[in-house]
């Protein structure tokens, strides 16, 4: 399976429009990133499991 790092989607979120690199992530932007790494996860296992 394909290891999806925190640092790689916390990577990915700095370019959000809401959040400045040094800005405190908000609750609900880290449970979207939580979200999209699930679906990450979900896809690869359906990936894998051909």
């Amino acid at each position: 399976m394909f290891p999806i790092s925190d640092t790689f989607l916390l990577r990915m979120g700095n370019s959000h429009p809401n959040t400045g690199s040094n800005q405190i992530v908000s609750d609900d932007y880290l449970d979207s990133i939580d979200r999209l790494k699930r679906l990450m996860l979900r896809m690869a296992e359906i990936e894998v499991g051909r």
